[in-house]
């Protein structure tokens, strides 16, 4: 029976692995550029690790901090939201053939129920709603004199149409 394990958040993440106590030496972890402090998301990860089902009624969580941190940031630490969940999945056209090559997976049917349709689904009203928003803006919108602004625009077009050619006559070979 292990005493003690000493892991970092991969570990915690990957494995289904229960402790009866979670301790974290350091609240600031290296994220390939510098230090920073633990994300909601990984403390929520890692100390829900304490804690054995059907052995524990509960799990212990010690955070020893070797530093001065605000309180704030503690308490966004420990209290903070969930890192958000985002679906990673990429159709290629391997999967496509390989799950043709299955005769009872349907495709269509696998791809309807993926979690990354789910969350695509899932923005759809936010979207729609956004585009009325849009369409509103769009349609209160009003341009004073607009009939002079599009003469304008339309004669800015043929001067650059013409001056385009004018370069291109001016610069063949036999005039220059």
């Amino acid at each position: 029976m292990l005493q003690a394990l000493f892991a970092t958040e991969t570990f915690a993440m990957d494995l289904n692995m229960a402790a009866r106590t979670v301790v974290f030496t350091n609240c600031q972890k290296f994220d390939g550029k510098d230090f920073r402090f633990i994300t909601s998301g990984e403390y929520i990860q890692m100390s829900g690790r304490a804690g054995r089902r059907g052995l524990d009624d509960e799990g212990i969580v010690i955070l020893m901090i070797d530093q001065k941190v605000t309180p704030s940031v503690v308490k966004s630490m420990v209290q903070g939201k969930a890192d958000p969940i985002n679906s990673a999945f990429h159709l290629i056209y391997n999967m496509v053939l390989n799950l043709l090559g299955v005769e009872e997976i349907n495709p269509e049917y696998m791809l309807e129920r993926s979690f990354y349709q789910f969350q695509n689904q899932a923005v759809i009203p936010d979207l729609i709603d956004k585009v009325k928003a849009k369409q509103k803006e769009y349609n209160a919108l009003s341009i004073e004199q607009e009939q002079s602004i599009a003469s304008y625009c339309h004669i800015r077009s043929q001067l650059e149409l013409l001056g385009s050619q004018f370069r291109a006559f001016i610069t063949k070979p036999e005039y220059i």
